[in-house]
């Protein structure tokens, strides 16, 4: 709730059935997190939930430590939960570092753009002095934002975040299965785990079956592609 960034509040549930966020584990000093956000109806209309998974990255694996999500989330208060996570987790030490990776289908477009205006508004806008008082306006001092380049690129790619194609999709959704299986990846939702059981692979397609949805299962896909590609060979060499 809010008209603005600075201003909005984060409301603890009055029944567990009505969590959307939960967190299991608190950002460590430090830690190197991802951010991987899949809002609602971006890749099919039946993905009626914002979702978001935060990944605790090591050399050797990832470990979700955090997931938000509800269908009731329209693209500006998404934008807004997203800076609240990489603030959160990214915090203001040297050693702490967190990337954002977010679906730009659909509205994904709309919650990238938000974020970025919420981001100037209070880095160098009329937000700042607001921001200042209540000790948030260096919390994005090592967030970073995912950039995409296609597996087959020789070169670093120049764009934004993440767009959904058939391919792709079968790439990541095979990936957290790989990292699933090899012990790699360590899910602490329930319901991402109830989720994951309808998904099944019909030759180049991958998704749930029937109306069962995958959102939260993309989520953590797209974090664990974030890591494996930005993240995991730093990490070795630290």
């Amino acid at each position: 709730a809010g008209n603005d960034f600075v201003s909005c509040d984060i409301w603890p549930a009055k029944t567990r059935r009505a969590t959307e966020l939960r967190v299991w584990e608190e950002p460590a000093v430090d830690g190197s997190y991802v951010v991987a956000a899949d809002p609602a109806f971006g890749r099919e209309e039946r993905n009626n939930h914002s979702a978001v998974s935060v990944l605790r990255c090591y050399a050797d694996g990832l470990e979700q430590v955090a997931e938000y999500a509800s269908p009731l989330c329209p693209p500006h208060h998404f934008s807004w939960l997203l800076l609240s996570l990489c603030g959160w987790y990214g915090g203001t030490k040297p050693g702490a570092k967190v990337l954002l990776i977010c679906e730009l289908n659909g509205p994904g477009e709309e919650v990238w753009r938000q974020y970025q205006s919420s981001l100037l508004l209070v880095n160098r806008g009329y937000l700042r002095r607001a921001a200042v008082e209540k000790g948030i306006a260096d919390l994005y001092t090592n967030a970073r934002s995912y950039i995409y380049s296609r597996s087959d690129s020789m070169m670093q790619g120049h764009n934004w975040q993440w767009k959904s194609t058939i391919q792709n999709k079968v790439q990541i959704m095979e990936g957290i299965r790989n990292y699933l299986q090899a012990g790699a990846l360590v899910v602490n939702s329930m319901e991402a785990l109830e989720e994951m059981r309808s998904i099944s692979r019909d030759g180049d397609k991958i998704g749930a079956e029937g109306r069962n949805r995958d959102d939260r299962t993309f989520a953590l896909a797209l974090g664990v592609r974030a890591w494996d590609e930005k993240l995991w060979r730093g990490l070795i060499s630290g």
